[in-house]
């Protein structure tokens, strides 16, 4: 696999986290043997490995599944959700010079420590899911994905957050979407849409604000997006950041079957 230099740049970070698929690791592994500059970069990088796992960089995506920084209450259906400011990380060339790697390392050793005390990620979004999920009276409701984002625009979703992905060709029904509130912890609100398979129940989150952090159970990367895959009390759940917004797909599935519906989804003809 052959990567231009600021592919590699945009790359190193999650390069070093071992957070991209074997055949990726293996192309920059071989670039880095053949340039001083980028192996000196990647040694500043391992320096900090604990805090370049907060340095997991997201490519542009091309998709419509789309996700909380912490897990979000749901609200009742006429309850609005406040618009909010789209939160992209980037990673550019331009941000990648050895001393700004080094700084911005060091920044995130205070993040690093007050992250510390998170739960597991995927077991809080994970049990968020679940809770929604298990609420049918409580979810706003349509005949259509069309008519259901255009119900929850209706009742004040963003525009950018009211979405409704259809499902229906790969086997999955469209039982309805929760409002989400910011929780105690100022995470964004967004909404989280619940599909049925063969009895089991799958969510679709989606907003502004990232939702998952630090190493995830297993990566894999589609249409030049990183997936991210945590393992939940439930099954699992896949996180990836496109379009200016976040998404997690969670259901009972183990992480890699996880990665692999979402992949299909987004590789889909």
């Amino acid at each position: 696999m052959s990567l231009a230099r600021e592919q590699l740049l945009d790359l190193l970070p999650c390069f070093v986290c071992g957070d991209l698929p074997p055949d990726l690791i293996a192309s920059i592994d071989a670039a880095v043997q053949d340039d001083p500059d980028l192996a000196q970069r990647v040694q500043a990088l391992h320096n900090s490995r604990e805090q370049c796992l907060e340095l997991l960089g997201s490519a542009p995506a091309s998709f419509d599944f789309e996700v909380p920084i912490h897990a979000a209450t749901p609200h009742a259906p006429s309850t609005p959700a406040a618009p909010a400011v789209a939160t992209e990380p980037t990673t550019g060339p331009a941000t990648m010079g050895l001393v700004l790697g080094i700084a911005a390392a060091a920044a995130l050793l205070v993040a690093v420590g007050s992250a510390s005390t998170r739960p597991p990620a995927g077991q809080v979004v994970g049990a968020m899911h679940a809770a929604v999920s298990s609420q049918d009276a409580a979810l706003v409701t349509a005949d259509s994905p069309r008519e259901l984002a255009a119900a929850l625009r209706d009742r004040g979703v963003s525009p950018q957050l009211a979405m409704a992905p259809d499902l229906s060709a790969m086997g999955f029904q469209m039982v309805g979407a929760s409002i989400l509130g910011p929780d105690e912890a100022g995470g964004a609100p967004g909404v989280a849409v619940v599909y049925e398979r063969d009895g089991e129940r799958f969510v679709c989150q989606i907003q502004l604000a990232r939702p998952t952090y630090g190493a995830p159970d297993a990566t894999d990367l589609a249409n030049g997006t990183v997936l991210r895959a945590y393992r939940t009390d439930q099954g699992a759940i896949v996180s990836w950041f496109g379009g200016g917004r976040w998404c997690v797909f969670g259901g009972p599935s183990e992480p890699i079957a996880m990665l692999e519906l979402v992949k299909a989804r987004m590789t889909r003809g």
